[in-house]
């Protein structure tokens, strides 16, 4: 995979890594083409609205696939716990509509006179 900046703002808005946001003197070198030493192009992100630009660490495969496995039990968890509230909501409207059920039934049965 080709490390571009979208990969390292991807990396950034993912959580993966911690960025560095740039101070107005990092920010004016490296709008002259001047970076320290192993810094590449790639790594520095900006986002347009925000006008501030951000350094991104590069990350090695085994620490972005920890992550990535970290995430998604993350994820996985939070999913759980929504079906368990949907269940739960879905027990209670069968619930209340039994209850409701049966008590139109007996007020039925009520007014025939049986």
């Amino acid at each position: 995979m080709k490390k571009t900046r979208e990969y390292y703002k991807e990396l950034l808005d993912l959580g993966y890594v911690e960025g560095q946001e740039l101070t107005p003197e990092q920010v004016r070198q490296y709008k002259q083409g001047i970076l320290p030493p192993g810094v590449r192009p790639e790594n520095i992100v900006n986002w347009p609205t925000y006008e501030y630009y951000t350094y991104c660490p590069d990350i090695d495969s085994e620490e972005f696939m920890k992550k990535s496995q970290f995430i998604t039990i993350r994820h996985l968890r939070t999913i759980k716990k929504c079906l368990v509230f949907i269940v739960v909501l879905i027990a209670i409207n069968l619930g209340a509509s039994v209850i409701a059920g049966l008590a139109a039934i007996m007020q039925a049965v009520s007014y025939m006179g049986v």
